[in-house]
């Protein structure tokens, strides 16, 4: 299970998240707000979100700093 929190920086807001990692893939957002899918591969995770509160959806990327 992942848990800890997101940091908004438009609107500024911080959001409490939960989430899974299942092999190589992740799943995570906050209640009622927005979610995010994805994969891991290696030190990247990427995927796609949806802003349920403005009815957006996107792309998004991460990469582990060293």
């Amino acid at each position: 299970a992942l848990h800890g929190t997101f940091m908004l920086s438009s609107p500024p807001d911080n959001l409490h998240i939960s989430g899974k990692l299942t092999d190589s893939t992740i799943s995570f957002g906050a209640v009622g707000v927005v979610t995010f899918t994805g994969t891991l591969s290696g030190s990247t995770m990427a995927g796609a979100y949806t802003d349920i509160a403005n009815g957006k959806t996107g792309s998004w990327t991460a990469t582990l700093s060293p």
